[in-house]
């Protein structure tokens, strides 16, 4: 992939590429036509910026207090209202680069480096980042309860980790196969999307943590007052290993019909009768580990009021043991089941 890449940026470093890209740069933050320029040709129907290459940000150490450096941070293209139609950003550089206002409708951006770039209150709409390298990417950045809304956008098999996320919205969106490894979505929504494959220690919530808050306080975001939503998500065919939901409503939700996931339609009676069994008949560490387990994992404030919870078997054999992995695994289920009818 890195040879295709760079044989698709080698027009952009070419004397004539390299003042093109300045005009298209430039159009872009002035938010005039890319057909103005007039040395653009179309790839697919999309404008051909395949292998464009953003400026990257230089941080350069100012001053230290304290043990801690204060950096300065410029060079990077920072783009403001601009309306981004039918563009095919496939193979490019994107990394560092700030959107603010923006909007993205029909563009392409796969096997793209995405890294650090920041997505402040923009609309995505029709966008494509497959196979793409999105880590430390910014969807949280909000402006009051303005948040990014992405609609129709797919992140399958792209890298997703380290990204950060609040009260953004994503509607009818493809995160199949993509490397959510560790990746807090704190209090984003999200309406028809499908997740599959492994999804490792993903957590949601059902508010943000990291909402902005600017100079005005009555024109903040509480977020305590801002929920997420989960409707119609497709979770059918992900490997669910330690995924962490807080307080959400997962009733309309599909999830897996195996052996290995045990979805829980009532939790707090769930648990509570877990409980109380293991309390009357389970011995010794076993009693002990399990009623850990059940008050601190699952009768929490957090979770009060969210009927559905959804457990992974092999990741309670690989963190418990076999032996007591299977035997707590089995208890729940059997609870579930009887209380399913």
């Amino acid at each position: 992939m890195r040879k295709q890449k760079n044989s698709y940026s080698d027009r952009w470093r070419t004397i004539a590429g390299a003042s093109q890209s300045i005009q298209v740069l430039e159009a872009l933050k002035k938010r005039r036509p890319l057909a103005s320029l007039g040395f653009l040709e179309k790839y697919d129907g999309r404008w051909d910026l395949r292998g464009f290459v953003f400026p990257s940000a230089t941080v350069t150490p100012v001053s230290e207090f304290d043990h801690h450096v204060v950096s300065r941070v410029e060079g990077m293209a920072e783009l403001r209202k601009t309306v981004l139609q039918d563009v095919d950003f496939s193979h490019a550089v994107l990394s560092d680069s700030v959107w603010e206002y923006c909007v993205w409708q029909n563009v392409r951006c796969c096997e793209a480096e995405v890294k650090n770039v920041r997505f402040r209150v923009c609309n995505l709409t029709d966008v494509d980042f497959q196979n793409s390298d999105l880590r430390d990417c910014r969807f949280a950045d909000n402006r009051g309860k303005n948040a990014s809304r992405l609609e129709r956008v797919t992140f399958a098999h792209s890298d997703l980790r380290r990204s950060a996320h609040g009260i953004e919205t994503y509607h009818e969106c493809d995160f199949s196969y993509a490397n959510l490894a560790d990746v807090s979505f704190e209090g984003a929504s999200f309406i028809r999307c499908k997740f599959a494959g492994l999804m490792e220690s993903v957590s949601f919530f059902l508010h943000s943590r990291l909402t902005i808050t600017g100079f005005f306080p009555w024109l903040n975001a509480n977020p305590e007052k801002i929920s997420s939503r989960f409707e119609n998500v497709d979770f059918t065919k992900a490997i669910l290993m330690g995924v962490d939901f807080r307080g959400v409503d997962l009733s309309s939700c599909r999830f897996p019909c195996d052996e290995d996931h045990l979805v829980i339609y009532n939790q707090n009676r769930v648990f509570l009768e877990a409980r109380d069994i293991i309390e009357a008949t389970w011995e010794g560490e076993d009693r002990r580990i399990a009623l850990s387990l059940v008050t601190k994992g699952h009768l929490v404030h957090a979770k009060k009021h969210q009927p559905i919870d959804v457990m992974n078997k092999q990741l309670e054999i690989e963190i418990l043991g076999k032996d007591f992995g299977e035997k707590y695994f089995t208890l729940l289920s059997k609870i579930n089941a009887a209380m399913l009818g």
